[in-house]
């Protein structure tokens, strides 16, 4: 037997805290890289934020 309203509610709003966090890490390092002058690209904002392409 399945259940046909399941509570999804949280891992939801884990999901959408763990994409804000991502986004706000990802956004510090490109302020960071600008002031440095390291080029930005994909690799490089992985490699300085810890986040995976």
């Amino acid at each position: 037997m399945s259940n046909e309203n399941p509570n999804t509610e949280g891992i939801i709003k884990h999901a959408k805290l763990k994409t804000e966090q991502t986004i706000q890490k990802v956004e510090e390092e490109f302020k960071k890289m600008i002031k440095k002058q390291i080029k930005i690209n994909f690799n490089s904002v992985s490699a300085e934020s810890g986040v995976s392409k």
